[in-house]
């Protein structure tokens, strides 16, 4: 209706499906290309072994933290930095300045007005990541902090320079909990890094059940 079309026409023009004609084939259409997915998936699943599991948890897996930040980015005519890093350090005067049990309330301030990172407008709040989530310097900072502590010297990664209050954190899930999460990401990782993984996995379907 929004664009003016009839159904047929926007199967066949906008999503690129001829031989469907009624709303029940399409249902039928997308059914059937859903099963062939979770199919294929399954199958890709099932080429890992305990030992890849156990080797991704190793290395994406940690304790989860629960921080707010404010990132503080080098222009392109500060070289060296210095006026990022001069605004950096004014910001955690300020934070020091402020009383303990308000320290959080003052960082939700400053990070909605200075931070230069997406989360500034909640306050720079950034939940639940592990290590192989963020670059290896915000992590870095943000696991030697306490809960209710924040950094106070400005952290530099290549997006700049950070401001980390700790929040919260919880600890590493175990192997078996994270078991068939990790599966499931190792599939779609290996299904987008891969082309051709698709249609090998098709092909193993085939020749498993003799079609």
């Amino acid at each position: 209706e929004m664009l003016g079309v009839d159904f047929k026409t926007f199967l066949v023009s906008y999503i690129g499906i001829s031989g469907v004609t009624t709303e029940e084939e399409f249902y039928d259409y997308v059914m059937k290309d859903y099963k062939l997915t979770l199919a294929v998936e399954k199958q890709v699943k099932s080429s890992f072994d305990d030992k890849d599991i156990e080797k991704y948890y190793n290395e994406n897996y940690s304790e989860r933290l629960t921080v707010r930040h404010i990132l503080i980015e080098i222009e392109d005519s500060d070289k060296d930095g210095e006026k990022a890093l001069k605004q950096a350090k004014e910001l955690i005067k300020k934070i020091k300045k402020t009383d303990k049990e308000k320290v959080e309330k003052k960082f939700i301030e400053l990070a909605e007005e200075y931070s230069d990172d997406a989360s500034y407008s909640n306050g720079g709040l950034i939940e639940d990541f592990m290590s192989s989530t963020v670059v290896e310097e915000f992590w870095d900072a943000s696991v030697e902090l306490k809960d209710g502590e924040f950094t106070t010297k400005a952290v530099l990664s290549e997006f700049g320079y950070h401001i980390i209050y700790r929040v919260s954190s919880e600890e590493k899930p175990s192997l078996k909990d994270s078991k068939e999460e990790i599966l499931t990401t190792m599939t779609k990782e290996a299904l987008a890094n891969d082309e051709l993984l698709y249609y090998t996995a098709m092909k193993d379907l085939r020749d498993k059940y003799n079609i």
